[in-house]
């Protein structure tokens, strides 16, 4: 096991601004306003507002960013979306280093009723991890701010090079269809990260989960890679959201088996897959890649092997959650005692809906990251490189300083994360 130390997580001290120059409502909206990143739009102004002025307004809201990654302010247009009802924003990043083939142009998201808003990054030369956070900040400024005022139900970060398709059904139990989003690389095919939503809503409600999921997949896709976000086991029905083996690996099958089968469509690698996951979705990462051998998946040929697993903030072994810290009075722990019974009567149960059971010398290798403030997951997450160490599997932690349940906010975490992946799908297999 190699233990990797990482600093206090870097502060982002950026401002959003705004130039205000309304075009037309139907049409692309420049605007210019300024003010501290974390701070409210004026409410007298937006009272001043019609109903009518309301979309074209949305631009004074946010109209470019002061990019820490560039160093400087990042211009932007907003195009609302024609259909003037409840729609995706798509935020487009125009202007991005290097030579790659170009994805879908703003214009045929608006042609398919989206709202799109484009930053033009002027080809600065852009550190992966800082415009991780430039993005994030302008993710949570909209969640919290341009969602009042124009109909947004969904959010997509989505670079000039990726083309997005949306609602990709993979999956059907009980009359509920399981779906996944993809983000696709334009050229060549492409490595492939594959993550289940963090809890069940979060795919399909990501404007309220913008510290999470969307963060992680947002870096990997300006790293060139095809992502794909789907729906967690359990979205079907809240008494679900217990984890259900072999049934949630029957579900990340079906999603590993479209991805493969779509390889073509969508630019994917099938050699170079990578699962990556936080919190519940990295539970269902780690335990997809133990279980693909326990399972004998990597004999099918429709279900690609996973190459290598990222697995932040995650409960890994269930039956000791509460000797590593967790709370019996939790919403988790109460729900798999009523499905489960108690650990100590029926530790089957609990061990074959754990992902540290499945581990094994065929793993892939695995990037495990916990704070150290987030509750049991840091004895989890040691508990988990233990084992990985005892089966001799290429494994890397970190547990990151003063950190609770969120995503890594240190670039160096970030840093390691990519250089993982880099590494290890470069791997012949």
């Amino acid at each position: 096991m190699r233990r990797l130390d990482v600093p206090n997580p870097v502060p982002f001290r950026g401002r959003l601004a705004a130039l205000c120059l309304s075009l037309a409502a139907s049409g692309w909206v420049w605007a210019a306003w300024a003010a501290p990143i974390d701070s409210p739009v004026n409410p007298r102004v937006v009272s001043t507002l019609t109903e009518e002025d309301r979309r074209a307004n949305t631009a004074a809201t946010i109209s470019a960013i002061e990019s820490e990654a560039a160093g400087r302010t990042i211009p932007a247009r907003f195009g609302p979306s024609p259909r003037g009802e409840s729609a995706p924003l798509i935020v487009r990043l125009a202007g991005l280093p290097g030579d790659a083939p170009l994805g879908a142009p703003a214009a045929s998201y608006l042609s398919r009723g989206y709202a799109v808003l484009e930053l033009d990054f002027g080809e600065s030369p852009l550190p992966t991890a800082a415009m991780m956070r430039d993005v994030l900040r302008l993710r949570r400024r909209i969640a919290a701010e341009m969602a009042d005022r124009v109909d947004i139900d969904r959010i997509f970060v989505v670079p000039e090079t990726h083309t997005l398709e949306v609602d990709q059904p993979f999956f059907t139990h009980e009359g509920f269809i399981y779906r996944l989003d993809v983000l696709q690389a334009a050229g060549a095919p492409a490595p492939t990260a594959v993550q289940f939503s963090h809890r069940v809503e979060s795919r399909r409600e990501n404007r309220a989960f913008v510290a999470y999921d969307d963060a992680m997949l947002d870096g990997l896709a300006l790293r060139g890679f095809t992502v794909v976000l789907a729906d967690h086991h359990g979205a079907d029905v809240p008494e679900r959201r217990i984890d259900r083996m072999p049934l949630q690996v029957a579900h990340g099958r079906a999603a590993l088996s479209l991805v493969a089968g779509r390889a073509e469509d969508w630019n994917v690698d099938p050699d170079r897959l990578a699962l990556v996951g936080f919190s519940k979705g990295g539970a269902t990462a780690a335990l997809l890649a133990g279980a693909q051998n326990a399972n004998d998946l990597s004999a099918d040929p429709g279900v690609p092997p996973v190459r290598a697993t990222v697995v932040l903030g995650a409960y890994l072994d269930q039956a000791r959650l509460l000797q590593d810290g967790g709370d019996p009075g939790s919403s988790r722990w109460q729900e798999n005692l009523a499905a489960w019974g108690d650990p100590a009567s029926t530790p089957a149960e609990w061990n074959r809906n754990s992902a540290i059971t499945y581990v094994d010398g065929g793993d892939p290798p695995m990037f495990l990251v916990a704070g150290d403030k987030d509750d049991y997951r840091p004895a989890q997450a040691r508990r988990m490189a233990s084992a990985l160490k005892a089966a001799a599997v290429l494994h890397h932690l970190i547990i990151e300083p003063e950190l609770e349940h969120r995503l890594p906010s240190s670039d160096a975490a970030w840093n390691r994360i990519f250089a993982f992946l880099d590494e290890t799908l470069a791997q012949p297999r």
